[in-house]
């Protein structure tokens, strides 16, 4: 994000309230059993992941099931190919 225009900044605090454990896990169940939680889970476009040959990479799986591995660089994926 390009900040050079911006005149000012407002940054507020909220203080959020507490959860019980028991609570989050109930809602997690429940969107379990339903089938919510597997479709918002899976429904994500990229999941990252590490690579399971145990380079220390990066897994990127795409939703169409292509895969690469990589790493974080300046806070982009750069694939492995990239980086070699």
């Amino acid at each position: 994000m390009d900040w050079t225009d911006a005149t000012s900044i407002n940054i507020s605090y909220h203080r959020s309230k507490p959860v019980a454990a028991a609570d989050v896990l109930r809602d997690l169940e429940k969107d379990r059993a339903s089938g919510r939680l597997a479709a918002s889970v899976t429904g994500a476009n990229i999941v990252y992941g590490l690579d399971p040959d145990g380079s220390g990479l990066i897994r990127r799986t795409v939703s169409e099931g292509t895969t690469e591995s990589g790493q974080f660089l300046d806070g982009r994926f750069v694939p492995a190919a990239e980086t070699e």
